[in-house]
């Protein structure tokens, strides 16, 4: 059970980012923060955010991690941020990032030699 000390978006986030591969649902999430489902939702929509949003974000997060340190290939990558489906995982980075995830990683790369 997580406790609300910081705000809701920051709870949900480190019960995702606990275990990033892992599927975790709005109901699983809000019985982990003692809410339901439906004032989990509420709080976040207050906090100008969305649960899907944020899942996103933890992941997408995650998956930089990967890339820029662990050295691991984009289906890896993929896979260890929860999504089966390396297309689908390509298109949701470069939504949240502007880049696909190797564009992204040479112009890291490229920053780091200038």
């Amino acid at each position: 059970m997580y406790i609300l000390r910081s705000s809701v978006r920051d709870s949900v986030c480190r019960i995702i980012q606990s275990d990033i591969q892992h599927y975790w649902n709005l109901r699983i999430v809000a019985s982990s923060l003692c809410l339901s489902p439906s004032l989990l939702k509420k709080k976040l929509k207050n906090e100008n955010t969305s649960y899907s949003q944020i899942v996103t974000e933890c992941r997408m997060r995650y998956a930089v991690q990967m890339l820029l340190m662990d050295n691991k290939n984009i289906t890896q990558v993929a896979q260890l941020c929860g999504y089966s489906s390396t297309s689908y995982f390509i298109s949701v980075f470069k939504a949240f990032y502007g880049l696909t995830p190797l564009n992204y990683l040479a112009k890291q790369r490229q920053k780091v030699m200038w």
